[in-house]
């Protein structure tokens, strides 16, 4: 397995290292005054043949030179499966060494590298890939970043608190991604929503591409202006103009339209599932009930007037019946037959009515 530095930070706190630059003379340490002689190192390492983080225990080896390249290890400590948890890890090195790491190799050597090393295998032995290049020790709190494990290069970190400000030394007085960014919490712009993976305060601006959602599908172009308005539980159309539902030339406040020759329902009404109302393509018009006086019906066919259909109706009011030769109502009563003619017949008498049985 190939490894590859995204970024490191170094910390380590030498006191003797700066007390060795003072007259003795002037110092008096007290006997419980004694420096831990470990340094704490975090980095994050990333498998270098997908570019993923590392999230299992890995063999690392880490040594301190006294040189930049070549030459032998002062100072060297392995760590059999180090917990590396979604590319990150942490160690305190020299604490598993007896007495830590020796103090003499700071007031030996001006100048000291630490080099670390991964197991490829994954048996805490044999020969170990080395993450290139050393990084130098400082005296102070030291950060870095690193490219591949080739080509890595350090710098002091330019990450000085919590919070970034502008940047001189950077074109956009920012900070410039040119490589792949990966995080593993939340990225929050302008407004802090733990628990959600992006939140921003203000507005999203897509220059091109568009936006992509769960379903696969694509928009790039803002959804039309809509006059329909959701209060509370009830859906409402504001719009003062008409509304047509299958036509885009409505002709009426509500318009709906069928396709030609459409004989089904177009406009229905039902409680639960009990149709009560309904109009079909045809124009025809069902419903358990009528009301009204018919005053103002006009057009009435031959075959669609309204009528008495049913055994038991009943009519109320005058029965006028106009332009018609005759008209003869049929009807029993158990056995007893009887009719009913009302006729304006030359050949008979004037609104002659007769009843027979």
């Amino acid at each position: 397995m190939e490894f590859k530095i995204l970024f490191k930070t170094f910390k380590f706190f030498f006191l003797f290292f700066l007390i060795t630059l003072l007259p003795y003379h002037l110092i008096t340490l007290p006997s419980y005054a004694a420096i831990t002689q470990t340094i704490n190192y975090q980095g994050f390492l990333l498998n270098k043949s997908n570019n993923t983080p590392v999230d299992s225990a890995q063999d690392m080896k880490f040594a301190v030179y006294n040189i930049e390249f070549g030459g032998a290890p002062v100072f060297a400590e392995t760590r059999c499966n180090l917990p590396v948890l979604k590319g990150r890890y942490e160690i305190e090195i020299g604490s598993t060494t007896s007495g830590g790491i020796p103090a003499n190799i700071f007031e030996t050597y001006p100048n000291l590298w630490l080099e670390i090393q991964v197991d490829p295998d994954g048996d805490c032995g044999g020969t170990f890939d080395i993450i290139q290049p050393r990084i130098k020790l400082q005296a102070a709190p030291y950060s870095f970043s690193s490219l591949f494990a080739s080509t890595a290069s350090a710098a002091s970190s330019i990450f000085k608190a919590d919070v970034i400000t502008n940047h001189a030394v950077t074109a956009n007085n920012g900070i410039t991604i040119s490589t792949n960014l990966y995080v593993q919490g939340g990225i929050y712009v302008d407004a802090v929503e733990p628990g959600q993976k992006v939140s921003i305060n203000g507005m999203v601006e897509s220059l091109s591409g568009g936006f992509k959602f769960p379903d696969g599908s694509v928009q790039v172009q803002a959804a039309a202006e809509t006059k329909w308005t959701l209060i509370s539980e009830n859906l409402s159309n504001i719009t003062s103009k008409n509304v047509g539902i299958s036509t885009g030339a409505p002709q009426a406040r509500l318009h709906i339209s069928s396709g030609p020759g459409e004989t089904g329902d177009i406009l229905m009404v039902s409680t639960g599932p009990s149709k009560v109302f309904s109009v079909t393509g045809e124009g025809k018009v069902f419903a358990n009930y009528y009301y009204g006086d018919g005053f103002n019906l006009t057009n009435i066919n031959v075959f669609d007037s309204m009528r008495l259909s049913k055994s038991g109706d009943a009519m109320t009011g005058p029965l006028t019946v106009s332009g018609s030769s005759l008209t003869i109502v049929n009807n029993s009563v158990g056995s007893d037959a009887f009719s009913l003619a009302i006729t304006t017949d030359t050949n008979r008498q004037v609104y002659h009515l007769s009843v027979s049985t």
